[in-house]
């Protein structure tokens, strides 16, 4: 089978790396083509070391091209997929527009329960007849998508994201060990990191105050990320006084060592979908703090592999950090292998690719959905 992936950009980011695990997986046994609507960034090499072809249709973010509907159409028509597959909302929109001129099976993701404004969202609803299916990656956002009108129920679909195990789980305590004399943190000091853009939707002012309702206790925050809020929240922190808890680290490409070098993992998200960076974690053998939101509680089960937390509630947050450190060794241990079973058993790369052949299978063949 032929398969186009159609993405809004590639530059790190959930919804770029979740595409990364599918494709490569997928790519062994069918042709797959990338299309990124902006320039790649940063995480085109990891397509390109997995020998998966790139084109860019050389669009700027935040300035629509009547151009790059012919651009994607040409590509479209050159190619000949049996399935173009889009990822995010302006992905999904222009391989909409495409189809008004270019006849082919378009499956939509988006990839959070909120994707987009009010102006998106209703050129969304009002195109659903240009797309074949819309899937989501969280039982929430599929919800929502159906109660807004934005899908309809026989065209739409949950399907979960896919992750690997840490590829460096067996040098776990020297790449920690390297890792903290990199960033100049004793052995001895618990670590909580966070992958994220810092952007509202990640709240990460929320974990700073929580941070700060506990900063007498001796431990540190590992912030991965870049964002327009960076300038701000790195005030928040002195304001709050809590520097000496908090490290920004900007964007890594090691991201899958710095977390394996931490004792914990952390979100403080408002909202997501199923968020790859909480996959990641768990695939690298970590405990999970993470705000009740998305399809969060779906992967990380309350005491049993992390702690849960109503989101922007900032004293629940401080008071699950608190109770994470108190925890013993053993008992963050047997979270963590928890956190990776339940990855190996639901969330593998091998099992969600099988499901989506299923997906394509099924819109190609105007069957009923195999999932």
């Amino acid at each position: 089978m032929k398969i186009l992936y159609v993405i809004t950009g590639l530059d790190y980011g959930g919804a770029e790396t979740q595409l990364l695990y599918l494709a490569t997986e997928i790519s062994k046994n069918h042709e797959c083509l990338i299309v990124s609507l902006t320039e790649p960034k940063n995480i085109h090499t990891k397509f390109e070391a997995a020998g998966i072809p790139i084109v860019s249709l050389g669009m700027c973010a935040g300035k629509p091209s009547i151009q790059a509907i012919w651009r994607l159409k040409k590509v479209i028509s050159s190619f000949g997929p049996d399935v173009v597959h889009s990822h995010m909302i302006h992905a999904n929109l222009l391989c909409r527009m495409v189809r008004v001129f270019h006849k082919f099976k378009l499956i939509n993701t988006a990839h959070n329960v909120y994707e987009g404004g009010r102006f998106l969202e209703l050129l969304f609803s009002k195109t659903d007849f240009l797309c074949d299916l819309v899937t989501q990656v969280s039982p929430e956002g599929l919800s929502r998508y159906r109660e807004k009108g934005l899908v309809k129920p026989h065209k739409s679909l949950f399907v979960r994201n896919a992750v690997e195990l840490n590829q460096h789980l067996e040098n776990k305590a020297q790449i920690r060990s390297d890792v903290r004399q990199e960033l100049g943190i004793a052995d001895d000091i618990f670590v909580f990191s966070i992958v994220g853009r810092l952007e509202p939707v990640k709240d990460h002012l929320n974990l700073f105050q929580a941070i700060n309702s506990i900063k007498e206790k001796t431990f540190i925050v590992l912030v991965i990320g870049k964002g327009y809020l960076e300038d701000e929240l790195k005030k928040a922190v002195q304001k709050f006084g809590i520097d000496t808890h908090v490290k920004f680290l900007g964007l890594r490409t090691d991201v899958d060592k710095v977390i394996l070098s931490s004792d914990c993992f952390v979100l403080s998200s408002k909202y997501e979908g199923l968020p790859i960076a909480i996959l990641e974690a768990m695939a690298a053998g970590l405990p999970i703090v993470s705000t009740e939101v998305g399809a969060v509680p779906e992967v990380v089960e309350n005491k049993r592999n992390g702690i849960l937390v109503s989101k922007e509630n900032s004293e629940r947050l401080g008071q699950a950090l608190s109770d994470m450190m108190c925890f013993d060794d053993k008992t963050r241990a047997v979270m963590g292998e928890c956190s990776k079973e339940r990855i190996k058993d639901h969330f593998a790369s091998a099992v969600i690719s099988n499901e989506w052949m299923s997906v394509y299978l099924s819109v190609c063949t105007h069957s009923d959905l195999l999932i």
